[in-house]
């Protein structure tokens, strides 16, 4: 049997976030619920006036809390072995129920769904919180200590792929293309927005330059969109950074963002028109790759390429560039089962590399890359077969293409 630590006299503290749809942060109310191990009680601290406004009795030795995440009950590890959980409602700060578990709790954590609480004990005790009543024990180590569970992942995700990186943009100003894509990780419908935004080499902000975009996707699928950037001449030399969201865009303070992807690009030293603006997207033209039509900011199909999954893959797939033969472009599609590391590469016959269409980490579905024959120094290659290669830590396959002048 473990003895807890008595000595304590403040064993954690967690915050408790009271909000209102529309109010400011400031208008929130906010509270610190601590753990007093010594006492025998949690403390209750008004964060605006930084004043204690209640003190619960508990169980003996409180060593933990947790707050679920509707901020309605607080749920209390006591450190004694005789002691359960007490959970407290927060609107009274009454202790509401006593749940009884292993020996000596040390730590207490709940999931985001705020479905159930996960004590640590001689064991793992997993809590139902709406019944309040222990579902499982799970056996672990010698003496757990502190517990933690890992969020959910984001319901929806994005990738954004540049065509031919790295991408260098002229002194006057020129285009650059890229694919950018949405997932629903979920076996349900989703809907949300996508909007994009350019970081200045001053670190001030412009955009969107697409969107805000109300997208609605069923369970599993993938859009994919190829499009173009249009960089202005007036914008200064210097690197940038190219961001997609997914989220909610009531306004760019307010943003909340689920999922992002970004990547940078280079604008050469010369002479420019003016200073952009901070905000002002009105010049950053983004186009169809396809249509050469500006991309509709209130509808994403009406104007992007789109490409719809119904399901993620079951496994690695790379399918037969289209046009081939080609000129002056070609689109190549892969599918990925997983989020995986994976590289999409050119070569020669010889097997040297001609250029690197896509190297990092993807979301599972099928993407899309441009290639415009163009090697790695940026200049067109020469008529003839090459070779496409797909590789990831255990898949590779290679198809023919040919370049036509």
């Amino acid at each position: 049997m473990k003895t807890p630590k008595k000595n304590l006299t403040l064993a954690c503290m967690v915050l408790l976030l009271g909000m209102s749809f529309g109010s400011t942060l400031a208008q929130a109310q906010t509270f610190a619920y601590v753990a007093n191990g010594s006492s025998n009680n949690v403390s209750v601290i008004a964060t605006a006036s930084n004043t204690v406004v209640a003190t619960v009795a508990v169980g003996n030795f409180p060593a933990d809390v947790a707050i679920t995440p509707d901020g309605a009950f607080a749920y209390v590890a006591n450190g004694d072995t005789s002691a359960g959980v007490s959970v407290i409602a927060t609107a009274s700060n009454t202790v509401v129920a006593l749940v009884a578990v292993g020996n000596a709790q040390a730590g207490i954590t709940i999931t985001p769904d705020g479905d159930f609480a996960y004590v640590t004990n001689n064991d793992v005790s997993v809590i139902a919180t709406a019944s309040n009543t222990v579902v499982a024990t799970v056996p672990v180590d010698i003496d757990p200590r502190g517990i933690a569970i890992t969020p959910n992942p984001s319901p929806v995700s994005i990738t954004l792929m540049p065509v031919n990186p790295p991408i260098t943009i002229l002194a006057a100003g020129g285009p650059f293309q890229y694919v950018v894509s949405v997932t629903n990780n979920t076996a349900s419908v989703q809907t949300t927005q996508v909007w994009s935004m350019i970081t200045l080499p001053t670190g001030e902000d412009v955009g969107p330059t697409v969107g805000p975009v109300n997208l609605t996707l069923g369970p599993g699928e993938t859009v994919n969109g190829t499009q173009i950037l249009t960089v202005p001449g007036r914008a200064p030399a210097g690197t940038y950074t190219y961001t997609f969201n997914v989220g909610t865009f009531p306004t760019i303070t307010d943003a909340i963002i689920d999922a992002t992807d970004s990547f940078n690009f280079t604008k050469a030293v010369g002479p420019t028109l003016g200073k952009v603006a901070s905000g002002d997207a009105s010049d950053w033209v983004v186009l169809n790759a396809e249509t050469g039509k500006p991309v509709n900011q209130a509808d994403w199909g009406d104007a992007v390429t789109v490409e719809k999954t119904a399901v993620v893959p079951d496994e690695f797939v790379l399918e037969q560039n289209h046009p081939n033969p080609f000129n002056p472009s070609t689109t190549i599609t892969f599918g990925i089962p997983e989020a995986s590391e994976v590289t999409l590469a050119i070569y020669n016959l010889r097997g040297q590399l001609i250029q690197t269409l896509y190297s990092g980490v993807i979301a599972a579905g099928q993407h899309s890359v441009v290639w415009n024959g163009n090697d790695s120094r940026g200049a067109k290659v020469a008529s003839g077969v090459y070779v496409y290669q797909l590789k990831s830590k255990d898949f590779v396959a290679t198809k023919k293409l040919v370049f036509t002048k």
